[in-house]
């Protein structure tokens, strides 16, 4: 029962998201379960196989927000994290991009468009482990993305260029350069205090701004 209200609901968002799709701003949420839940045990695995397939399609990513806080801070997800956060730059064929996640046996859940440019896809696995890719786009020396109605997150650029690694799982995986600078950014200078709750992601991403007119 609670599945099926769950694929309601993705099926009303997206009845929406087509009638308002002339709009500046377009996303629309489709999960077949609930997608605060902490990630099931098969996240390092999923999270393996799907960077693997950015990396085959010569995709710049790296890990981000929670995911590589967790990784960095403590050496693995934190606990009550609910998503796989990876971002990618200047990304313009979305289309070879859903090939592989769909090869992969992933499934959208997510999709955020504005201005004709998708922000974010975020695909989940039949175990339920949600993989979210975040899309940046160059604005000189910053990069800006617009996944969430109402606000606008923008970055120095210059940590996504020459990109670091961290190991986990046996193989390694891109991250923000300058690391902890930019932790500091991200989340503010309290990174390194775990917390014993998710809160609404918003209130700790110190790289977000309200706009108007999205």
């Amino acid at each position: 029962m609670e599945k099926f209200i769950y694929i309601m609901k993705g099926m009303a968002r997206y009845i929406l998201y087509l009638i308002l799709g002339n709009r500046r701003f377009r996303a629309f949420d489709s999960f077949p379960f609930n997608p605060n839940q902490p990630m099931p045990e098969w996240a390092p695995q999923i999270m393996a196989k799907c960077c693997e397939a950015l990396e085959k399609n010569n995709i710049r990513y790296r890990l981000a927000d929670g995911t590589i806080l967790g990784l960095y801070r403590q050496g693995g997800f934190i606990v009550h994290d609910n998503d796989i956060d990876v971002d990618i730059l200047d990304f313009q064929n979305i289309k070879l991009l859903q090939a592989s996640m769909k090869r992969l046996g992933m499934r959208l859940g997510r999709k955020a468009v504005y201005e004709k440019q998708v922000q974010q896809l975020a695909y989940y696995s039949k175990e339920n482990v949600i993989f979210d890719m975040i899309f940046w786009y160059s604005n000189g020396d910053k990069i800006c993305n617009y996944s969430e109605k109402g606000y606008k997150r923008t970055q120095p650029k210059k940590y996504f260029i020459d990109l670091d690694n961290i190991k986990y799982g046996g193989r390694p995986y891109p991250m923000p350069s300058h690391i902890e600078e930019w932790l500091v950014f991200r989340y503010g200078e309290d990174w390194q205090i775990p917390k014993t709750c998710k809160d609404d992601w918003k209130k700790e991403c110190f790289d977000l701004n309200k706009i108007r007119g999205i």
